[in-house]
């Protein structure tokens, strides 16, 4: 048995007419650990994406280019700008570049 905390998701899901449930395992400012049962994949994957679009991110938007001498578009270059991961402390209202 589990010591999680246990969470209904509402009636009989789809065909099967099975309760899906939510066990919460732990729960902290920025982590949590849960097990998702008798569920479909589509609740599942429901459930991923909104969790997913909750993730605050920070990305490379917007290039400007001087001149561009390389073999590559300068629609190349900034699209893999973009795809460049960078690390930043977020505190709500404000957001600052980490360095290393």
């Amino acid at each position: 048995q589990s010591s999680g905390s246990n969470v209904g998701l509402g009636g009989a899901s789809g065909k099967h007419n099975r309760k899906s449930s939510v066990v919460i395992r732990s729960l902290m400012d920025n982590e949590a650990q849960f097990e998702l049962r008798n569920s479909d994949t589509s609740v599942a994957n429901a459930l991923r994406r909104v969790m997913i679009s909750e993730v605050v991110t920070m990305a490379i938007d917007l290039v400007t280019f001087e001149e561009n001498s390389s073999v590559l578009n300068d629609e190349i270059i900034a699209h893999r700008l973009g795809l460049i991961p960078l690390k930043y402390s977020y505190r709500p209202g404000e957001t600052s570049l980490l360095e290393g």
